[in-house]
């Protein structure tokens, strides 16, 4: 936790994590802490279609209806595009209303390169939420949530209040909460940060001034999701390899005791024929590659970056992940990009182009184009290249 003062990663997950609140100051020039230079929630607001999705307006825990502040736009093909009407959001704002930027890290590529950061450290999805705060006023009522958050407050202050309440580690979120202890009554200032862990009810709001803050959702790997879906699996193997599960319960000459006895005793077959330890391991990875995949995928903006580059141009911008877990192993006449469940076999020909990506950080497309040989590596390759790049979370693109 090298973004915190005073943390480290090891005490972070011995002393805090699922156990108790941190309420914490920001490593000054720390990459978290650039999120209060960065964010332009004007250009967000202002600078792109926003639908139901991607903005909503709250008040005393009340949705506010789209149909206060959305539009209906005709586009050029004739087909209808809905989008957030600004002026109408700017005036429920004025009137005490909190806007919310859900999935923020696919509207702003700083805050998805943050989500990265911190997909790498907790290892599980990260998504990150907006909250638009005007003075004296609150938006969600008492609540916890199903999952830890982490809550970055970029501008303004707000006033929070965490009590203890009834559920240890809870499945799911709750709004009505019973009053419970008071554990922090706090007002979160300009580049500080709280850590809530999922069951901590939590009490917000402004009082004199605005207040602006990210939220980031860290989605927990439970155990008691992950061996309903294990468990499927293990059953269809055995279902299909073995033709004793398939056996009807006969009912016939046997009454209630016996049916129920004849069902227990399969049941009891099926999980003493899953104790074989390699099977379940096999499968146990399997499922983890699974949600590995889908971690980077859908919450480190990957698909967005992909449909960028499916018209691929020049003066798309690229921005290397800093974090991007992989190593590089030279060969004879290609290299290889080495990940912890595969590898990537390139020519030698790119080897300078991820080299140039690794030491300027971040840059224009075209600048590749000025420094490789044509002879040697074509404009298609490069770009070929790099969608190689954005699959693997090594880079990200978007637009100028």
């Amino acid at each position: 936790m090298d973004f915190i003062k005073n943390m480290t990663e090891s005490r972070f997950f011995d002393e805090y994590f699922e156990k108790k609140y941190l309420h914490a100051d920001i490593m000054a020039k720390s990459w978290f802490s650039n999120l209060t230079k960065k964010i332009d929630f004007d250009h967000i607001l202002t600078s792109q279609y926003l639908s139901q999705n991607r903005i909503q307006v709250i008040q005393n825990g009340i949705n506010i209806s789209p149909s206060e502040y959305f539009k209906f736009l005709t586009m050029s093909n004739g087909s209808v595009q809905e989008s957030a009407d600004i002026l109408k959001v700017i005036s429920l704002y004025d009137k005490g209303c909190t806007v919310l930027l859900p999935s923020l890290q696919n509207l702003c590529n700083e805050v998805r390169l943050i989500c990265i950061k911190l997909e790498n450290i907790f290892q599980v999805k990260i998504r990150a939420s907006a909250y638009l705060s005007p003075p004296n006023s609150i938006g969600f009522l008492p609540h916890y949530d199903g999952h830890d958050i982490l809550v970055y407050q970029i501008d303004g202050k707000k006033s929070w209040i965490l009590e203890s309440s009834e559920q240890d580690l809870p499945l799911s979120g709750n709004f009505e909460p019973d009053k419970g202890k008071r554990l922090l009554d706090c007002e979160l200032s300009k580049g500080q940060l709280l850590y809530v862990p999922r069951g901590v009810t939590h009490t917000v709001s402004t009082t004199g001034g605005h207040s602006i803050h990210i939220t980031f959702s860290i989605a927990p790997w439970r155990i008691s999701d992950i061996i309903p879906k294990i468990s499927t699996i293990m059953f269809e193997n055995f279902f299909n390899t073995d033709s004793i599960f398939r056996e009807s319960i006969l009912s016939y000459n046997k009454n209630e005791d016996q049916i129920i006895q004849d069902i227990t005793d399969k049941t009891i077959q099926v999980f003493e024929s899953m104790k074989d330890r390699e099977v379940i391991e096999e499968i146990v990875k399997e499922f983890y590659f699974r949600q590995r995949m889908d971690r980077i995928s859908s919450n480190s903006g990957i698909l967005n970056s992909l449909k960028s580059i499916s018209c691929i141009k020049n003066n798309m911008t690229w921005t290397f992940v800093e974090d991007s877990n992989f190593k590089l192993i030279s060969k004879e006449s290609t290299f290889v990009i080495h990940f912890k469940s595969k590898y990537i076999e390139l020519d030698n020909s790119l080897y300078g182009t991820l080299l140039l990506i690794m030491n300027k950080k971040k840059g224009v497309i075209k600048d590749f184009l000025s420094v490789v040989d044509s002879d040697i590596v074509t404009t298609s390759s490069i770009h070929n290249f790099l969608k190689i790049l954005v699959k693997n979370s090594i880079i990200l693109v978007s637009q100028c």
